[in-house]
């Protein structure tokens, strides 16, 4: 069965969002809690029964920031730190769920920070299913599996290993796992040179 994308318009001071897959309920869920725990989002301006409509969000989104860093040859550590700590807020205002879709066009940088859309998509799980499926989609980004997108994960791997060095986390397997749902998500048969981003030491 074909998997319609929803619609969405964008207008000079707002975004209407039309449901055709993901669950509106869902969403409106995680910007509540987002707001609860005051995590900064956009605004529900109004809504319906199958259409929200936010206030628009000016700013780059991590798919723009990111290209250009790797045109340029720029670090973009710093920023996936940035938004490492917005997920782990994330993750402590809904709990049990994970994120799900964190590709980089659901993210935008805005007065310097990071703030998410899209929530219609969350499942059950971890934090490091999310961290795992963002490190596979900067890898597959365009031109894929590219020397800088290799290092950068590697780097960001290393610092994740540092910080939960309390919980021992099998970056290996949750990387295979993410690159599993990568390949069916889009219907392809990537496959990654681990040793390039686990080395020796991580």
């Amino acid at each position: 069965m074909r998997r319609y994308r929803n619609e969405i318009i964008i207008k000079p001071s707002s975004v209407i969002k039309k449901f055709t897959v993901g669950e509106i309920a869902l969403e409106k869920m995680v910007y509540k809690q987002l707001s609860l725990s005051n995590i900064k989002t956009a605004e529900i301006i109004e809504e319906g029964e199958d259409v929200l409509v936010f206030s628009r969000l000016d700013g780059p989104t991590m798919n723009a920031l990111f290209e250009t860093s790797e045109a340029h040859q720029d670090d973009f550590l710093p920023y996936l730190h940035e938004w490492e700590k917005y997920l782990r807020m994330w993750h402590e205002a809904i709990k049990d769920y994970r994120y799900g879709d964190v590709n980089m066009n659901n993210f935008i940088y805005v007065n310097h920070q990071w703030i998410g859309i899209d929530f219609e998509q969350i499942v059950i799980g971890t934090i490091e299913e999310d961290f795992s499926d963002m490190m596979c989609f900067i890898l597959f980004h365009s031109p894929k599996l590219t020397e800088y997108k290799y290092q950068l994960v590697r780097r960001w791997l290393q610092s994740l290993t540092k910080t939960d060095s309390q919980i021992p986390v099998n970056w290996e397997r949750k990387l295979q796992e993410a690159l599993g749902r990568l390949n069916q998500r889009r219907n392809s048969n990537e496959v990654l040179d681990m040793h390039k981003i686990m080395g020796g030491s991580v």
